[in-house]
């Protein structure tokens, strides 16, 4: 998988903050301007295509609406021949269609999702699995119009995990490979096993890390106290074992990178802790990405908001997903009778055959 430097991730953003200003000043009041919603789209689409996550939104019928080029180069698939197309009929399983959807359903009604994995079949014929966040879009009367969501690959660390559970002279050399942290603690939190990844991301050789107290040595010490205590509470049963979190670690150099934890806990037969077995992925300049892409939402969207030029966004059937204040006014109507409306649904009924026929 592709790193992207600080260095690079910085001039991406800055980029993305010129194309910005770009469409601001386009939809200056001032100067006339005909075709926002084309330099919308366009900007908005060249940013997405900065991050090295894949990128999905989604109508909520699960229709294809964004498709980033990291998306094209993981599925297979041009954004061209996916858009309008069904999500889950294109991309899924039959056998797990029906529990995706119940999940995007939960989603849609509001109830947070993070590291929602599923396996995906793309065009070489290839099964890979992916952890997804996934957060709504909405309209600026809080009426959703879709999700969107940023995926990351995990196929290898899922086979590591399963190479674990099986044997772990198997797993070894999957350690020494994978691109992912993968770390075993006994029962007190010492480090008895890290791979080669979890050395780069901290910094250290293995042999400055194996053995000692991971908490006291790795975890910045505003953390400590609270590790200490969830330690405690799983080792008398007390705790919750937590199979997923996101902490912060401290490298050699001071510096602190966001953790995006699997956990597993191996107990003996009389239920008691032996070790705990972890998977981590750095995500700290995928965090930064996605603040940087809120904040980019919020400037499209007074943009948007703003333009004194009318704007439909519909989709590919024709149908009105969004429109802005200033297509209300065009319309002399509000935003709700324009939602979910065709444009020969807006036409008197005597012109409706001519727009048809266009």
């Amino acid at each position: 998988m592709k790193q992207i430097k600080k260095a690079e991730l910085i001039e991406q953003l800055q980029s993305a903050e010129d194309r910005i200003r770009q469409l601001e000043s386009a939809l200056d009041p001032k100067v006339p301007n005909k075709g926002v919603l084309q330099v919308n789209n366009a900007s908005f689409q060249s940013f997405i295509d900065t991050i090295p996550s894949v990128v999905v939104c989604l109508s909520t019928q699960g229709k294809i609406i964004e498709f980033n080029s990291k998306a094209e180069k993981v599925f297979g698939c041009t954004r061209e021949e996916v858009y309008g197309k069904n999500f889950h009929e294109l991309f899924l399983h039959t056998e797990t269609q029906e529990s995706i959807r119940d999940t995007i359903k939960n989603v849609l009604a509001g109830k947070l999702t993070w590291g929602f994995e599923h396996p995906v079949k793309c065009a070489d014929g290839m099964e890979r699995i992916f952890s997804w966040n996934v957060r709504l879009l909405y309209n600026d009367q809080n009426h959703t119009t879709g999700i969107a969501v940023m995926g990351e690959n995990i196929t290898d660390r899922q086979r590591v995990a399963e190479a674990l559970s099986k044997e772990r002279n198997g797993a070894q050399r999957y350690f020494d490979i994978a691109n992912v942290i993968l770390l075993a603690l006994d029962k007190d939190f010492n480090v008895t096993l890290i791979n080669k990844k979890g050395c780069e991301v901290l910094g250290y050789k293995k042999g400055q890390i194996l053995g000692k107290n991971w908490i006291d040595n790795f975890l910045p010490e505003r953390l400590r106290a609270e590790f200490h205590d969830y330690a405690k509470s799983i080792n008398t049963s007390d705790g919750e074992f937590i199979e997923y979190r996101e902490n912060h670690v401290l490298t050699k150099s001071g510096r602190e990178k966001l953790i995006a934890w699997h956990n597993l806990l191996i107990i003996d037969e009389q239920g008691n802790p032996i070790k705990h077995i972890s998977s981590g992925n750095d995500i700290t300049e995928r965090k930064q990405t996605e603040e940087a892409l809120r904040a980019s939402e919020k400037r499209f969207r007074q943009l948007f908001e703003n333009s004194p030029d009318a704007i439909f966004v519909e989709d590919l059937d024709g149908i009105i997903l969004d429109v802005n204040p200033a297509a209300c006014n065009l319309m002399d109507t509000d935003r709700k009778q324009l939602i979910d409306k065709s444009a020969i649904d807006l036409t008197p009924p005597e012109n409706r055959k001519a727009v048809a026929r266009n």
